[in-house]
């Protein structure tokens, strides 16, 4: 199943960086792609009132929690 790779394989990525708002992320891979780095955005953090905390990966149809 999706779930069992995303926990057995490494599906991470190379690097991440977090920022405050969509505008910087934006610029940040404009910078990236202008000294011919690749770069994405590839999702957002969310708050959330639950005292659980959780993961969801979503790919295409298919949606992974951890």
């Amino acid at each position: 199943t999706l779930e069992e790779m995303y926990k057995v394989f490494n599906m991470g990525t190379r690097l991440e960086i977090y920022v405050k708002d969509l505008k910087t992320a934006e610029d940040m891979v404009a910078i990236s792609k202008a000294f011919n780095v690749e770069a994405d955005i590839i999702g957002r953090v969310v708050h959330s009132d639950s005292n659980l905390s959780k993961v969801v990966i979503k790919q295409g149809e298919a949606e992974v929690i951890l």
